[in-house]
């Protein structure tokens, strides 16, 4: 499938520093996905099946889905997180509503160069809404649905699908339409829940692309190179060779300890410890990027005497059918709160030896370890076939 050069995904990038697109396209950043981004997209093709076939998530527990080859097991918790948007995204459902499932959208502006798959789109022509609803299986960076560039910009792409899939007049829908945009993200914590919404009027979303979106996509196809860092920088795939971050590194770097130790913060300045905290946020970013470029170079047969390459560690689990032979075993002593016990918890009620067979440790996926980490190194042409 062809790559959007403006991406959806990464619009709060571009949106903010349209001298990004054409760095990236001086080189070949292409350095394959993370092991939660693989997990999303097995988690994504799961929500796919449910809806489209008519199936609880359930059905797929246990099930191995095949990304990249990276084996990724569909578990209890992607199965709750799955049901979850499942449940929700169907409840917009009504009679005479239209819905679309992982459908391509694009905006006007670049159809060719700016576009991306929305996970679900429903039409409801009687109260002249459209639903835009987008889920998000990680679990570390919370996602918010207000002035959320990606998701507006498949709102848009909503809106110029249903104009044109059910000739409704772009006039009629500038006046008239809302558009309502929702993140389901179930494996993050935030104080609204969640699943959360972003009403916006449809003639805003349009207002919007023709002001700013527009801006961004003709800067970069007229080749100005104007690059703006800022915390956007951190999922730049130009952070390691970008001039503009580093010059902002080397400011913020501009901190003045007189003494030859890291000062005490209660001695520090306020404009100090500010200017701290900003290099803090940036320097790790630039690590996790260094560490990527150091760990897909050994996949591909580097070497680097300080790490190795090894598989993450990983929790046991239950195989599907265990549930009815540990009943069988220990009664009603499996079940706390009509869930399955733990491992550690069934190991305590019986013999470790008489379960051995009910769980297994699934394969964790490869990560960079200093080189005396005790798991085994892994070498690293070899890396996709311990993969398959």
């Amino acid at each position: 499938m062809a790559h959007a050069r403006f991406a959806p995904s990464k619009s709060n990038i571009w949106l903010a520093c349209s001298g990004s697109v054409n760095m990236s396209d001086d080189h070949d950043l292409s350095s394959g996905s993370t092991a939660p981004a693989r997990e999303g997209t097995a988690a994504h093709w799961v929500a796919e099946k449910c809806l489209v076939k008519n199936k609880r998530a359930s059905e797929y527990l246990g099930y191995i889905i095949n990304v990249e080859n990276d084996k990724i097991c569909c578990d209890q918790e992607m199965v709750d997180g799955v049901q979850l948007y499942v449940d929700e995204v169907t409840s917009h459902e009504k009679v005479k509503t239209h819905k679309w499932i992982e459908q391509r959208v694009a905006p006007a502006v670049a159809p060719d160069l700016l576009f991306g798959t929305a996970d679900y789109i429903l039409l409801n022509r009687i109260q002249s809404t459209l639903v835009v609803a987008d889920l998000k299986y990680g679990r570390n960076v919370v996602v918010e649905a207000v002035d959320n560039p990606q998701l507006m910009l498949y709102g848009l792409g909503a809106i110029y699908l249903a104009a044109e899939s059910f000739g409704i007049g772009m006039d009629l829908i500038d006046a008239s339409f809302t558009v309502s945009l929702g993140i389901i993200q179930p494996r993050a914590y935030h104080p609204n829940g969640p699943i959360r919404y972003w009403d916006v009027p449809a003639k805003d979303l349009l207002l919007w692309e023709k002001e700013i979106v527009t801006a961004a996509v003709e800067s970069a196809a007229a080749k100005v190179r104007t690059l703006v860092p800022g915390d956007h920088c951190r999922y730049c795939p130009n952070l390691g060779t970008c001039p503009s971050y580093a010059n902002m590194m080397c400011e913020l770097a501009k901190v003045d300890f007189d003494i030859p130790v890291l000062p005490d913060p209660k001695d520090m300045s306020d404009k100090d410890l500010h200017k701290v905290l900003q290099l803090s946020s940036v320097i790790l970013a630039w690590k996790d990027r260094i560490a990527h470029h150091i760990q897909k170079r050994m996949e591909k047969g580097g070497l680097n005497p300080h790490y190795k390459l090894v598989r993450k560690r990983t929790k046991r689990r239950w195989k599907p059918d265990a549930a009815a032979e540990l009943s069988r075993l220990i009664g009603d002593e499996a079940y706390k709160d009509q869930e399955l016990i733990t491992i550690a918890a069934a190991e305590k009620v019986i013999e470790k030896e008489a379960i051995v067979d009910l769980w297994d440790r699934p394969q964790g996926a490869v990560t960079l370890a200093l080189a005396d980490d005790k798991r085994p190194a892994l070498p690293g042409k070899a890396v996709d076939d311990f993969k398959d």
